[in-house]
């Protein structure tokens, strides 16, 4: 007896405009075990593809690829999107087991040595001799297991700083820790803790934490960028259990940076790269401003450059990088300079070019009290 294709019926509140008429029986949906990403790693696919074989019947084709990609990008990234776009997408992903929780790394190698050892522990059970101790493993091997993790986290540290640099070239910070976790079968994440700082973590392991003093749409790249930078450096690697409450099992320390140091050291560091490139560049014929922005994007930092108003003619000019958490200058401009605000710009440019490039590996940031802003010492 033949049996037509069973439509699916919408979860309430879900937009109709964006559903279609179902496929016709002809259409092949072959395209969908063809959809999966080289940085997706197994847990991700399954998921995004039962979204997709799910609600194939019910929105066009790129519509669908569009919602499976939020879906997987909320649940393992921590990505944020419109509200009533993740409302929609939840209410989706409820229809197809969702709702349950990721596995993790260590649950899908435990349901992996299941499936494929069963043999294996059939033999061993006819080969135990029949007085074989069956009483529970000495109190050291909990030890011996988180020695066994730190072990394995130093060596996928290793190998993850090397397919960090094969990366597509023209990738960017995020889509970098996407390729490079992917291809380990890792996943990353960054997102805030109860103390309303921002973590970024791969696996168990936490690489850096930072608070900001603004939510702007820039911080989580620039995270992404500074946690990249950090993982490729050649420093010693070393992993040790986490001492902060609530905190993941692990932290990574490279070259004895923990992750609450993670961010200003790291910048520290690139601030000598961008010092070097200048000292390079001396005789460009680009001014001040031209050099140290090209300078600054070779690191991937946005140069900000803040003009605001302070009461009357008074203007407060601020240039900075990592979304406003390191201050490079600040000048207050009275009345008798407002009119030459440009070539202000440009003579403190130019006292930065000079600084940085005299300074490559004695940058000063010092902290800013009472918030979470660091700034240059010039």
């Amino acid at each position: 007896m033949h049996l037509g294709p069973a439509t699916t019926t919408l979860p309430p509140h879900i937009d109709r405009n964006c559903a279609f008429t179902r496929m016709s029986d002809n259409e092949s949906t072959s395209w969908i075990d063809e959809n999966r990403n080289r940085h997706e790693s197994d847990d991700q696919w399954i998921r995004r593809r039962d979204f997709m074989r799910k609600y194939v019947d019910n929105f066009e084709k790129n519509r669908l690829i569009c919602l499976s990609k939020v879906y997987v990008n909320t649940k393992y990234l921590g990505c944020d999107y419109d509200s009533e776009l993740v409302k929609q997408v939840a209410e989706l992903a409820s229809g197809c087991g969702g709702d349950v929780p990721a596995r993790t790394n260590a649950e899908q190698r435990k349901l992996i040595k299941a499936s494929r050892g069963r043999a294996e522990a059939e033999k061993s059970k006819r080969k135990r001799p029949a007085d074989a101790s069956t009483s529970a493993p000495p109190a050291k091997m909990a030890h011996m297991s988180v020695d066994g993790d730190i072990k394995m986290y130093v060596q996928f540290f290793s190998s993850l700083r090397v397919q960090l640099m094969q990366t597509d070239k023209n990738a960017d910070s995020m889509q970098m820790l996407n390729q490079a976790c992917g291809k380990q079968r890792r996943n990353w994440i960054l997102e805030k803790d109860a103390d309303g700082a921002y973590v970024l973590s791969v696996d168990q392991v936490t690489v850096l934490r930072q608070k900001f003093e603004n939510d702007t749409p820039t911080v989580k790249p620039t995270l992404c960028n500074i946690g990249v930078h950090h993982l490729l450096q050649t420093a010693r690697v070393d992993i040790k259990p986490s001492e902060r409450p609530g905190a993941l099992t692990y932290d990574l320390l490279k070259g004895g940076v923990d992750p609450d140091h993670c961010f200003v050291e790291t910048i520290r560091t690139c601030l000598g790269k961008v010092g070097a490139f200048l000292a390079s560049s001396m005789t460009s014929k680009k001014d001040s401003l031209a050099r140290l922005t090209e300078a600054m994007d070779r690191q991937n930092f946005d140069l900000l450059i803040d003009e605001q108003h302070t009461g009357g003619w008074n203007q407060e000019l601020t240039f900075s990088i990592a979304s406003g958490a390191i201050i490079l200058a600040e000048r207050t401009i009275g009345k008798k300079e407002c009119t030459r605000i440009n070539e202000i710009k440009l003579e403190i440019a130019g006292v930065l070019c000079e600084h940085l490039s005299e300074n490559q590996k004695e940058a000063q940031l010092d902290p800013v009290e009472g918030r979470p802003v660091y700034k240059l010492q010039l």
